[in-house]
């Protein structure tokens, strides 16, 4: 259904939506093609200023990367700029949301407790 909207509207903002869902989805089921879905999203919500699928987008590339990497702490450094963006706009749930992420950044490796943070 989202297909079928996305190519009926033609809108950036919905061609972005569904490069999102694709790459969730393929996120949540470890496909190694996930990326380039969720960054296609980036850059069609780019095209319009369309924050929050943006956003939601690079969440999920930046929690998929501390998963799959073989060293998770290095990609705590990308959540700053999330946390930043959340705040220009004024969305305080998705901000709370990484910051939660970012405490929690243990219990989304699947290598539990290789990852030490230190109180901020």
């Amino acid at each position: 259904m989202l297909t079928c909207l996305e190519a009926r509207l033609g809108s950036p903002t919905a061609r972005g939506f569904l490069a999102y869902v694709r790459g969730e989805r393929r996120a949540e089921l470890g496909a190694p093609d996930a990326a380039q879905h969720l960054q296609a999203a980036v850059r069609a919500a780019e095209e319009v200023d369309s924050g929050f699928v943006a956003g939601i987008a690079r969440h999920t590339l930046l929690t998929s990367a501390a998963r799959d990497s073989s060293d998770p702490s290095a990609a705590l450094a990308g959540f700053g700029p999330l946390i930043d963006h959340w705040h220009r706009f004024g969305c305080a749930t998705r901000r709370c949301c990484c910051r939660m992420e970012v405490r929690d950044r243990p219990s989304l490796c699947r290598r539990s407790g290789e990852v030490k943070l230190e109180a901020a």
